[in-house]
């Protein structure tokens, strides 16, 4: 009887020590997936603020270009205004030789 019972004493050490073991390996499969998880947010945060820097750039480089753009506009229209105004003198200076010129034929018609 005490072979029986030391048996069974056996027995029962297996069977909480299967359980302990048990125990200890959901606990460390509760904690990895809790580090999945928690791995998975990190990684996740880390791809949206990488989206919004992109859009932030992208944003960016659109203004640049935009600014560009009116820098060449700007440009072209000092470059027109400037060929306006050597227009505008070449005309000033045609009426002034005529104007001139019409003075000289009315002087020369008065004295006639």
């Amino acid at each position: 009887m005490a072979e029986t019972l030391e048996n069974l004493v056996a027995e029962g050490k297996m069977v909480v020590e299967t359980q302990e073991d048990r125990v200890k390996r959901m606990a460390e499969e509760v904690a990895a997936e809790k580090e999945r998880k928690e791995s998975k947010e990190r990684i996740e945060k880390q791809i949206k603020a990488r989206k919004e820097f992109l859009r932030t750039n992208i944003d960016h480089i659109r203004l640049e270009v935009e600014f560009a753009e009116l820098q060449n506009q700007y440009t072209e229209t000092q470059i027109r205004k400037d060929e306006l105004m050597k227009i505008a003198e070449q005309i000033d200076a045609a009426n002034a030789v005529l104007t001139e010129e019409s003075n000289d034929q009315n002087n020369s018609e008065s004295k006639e």
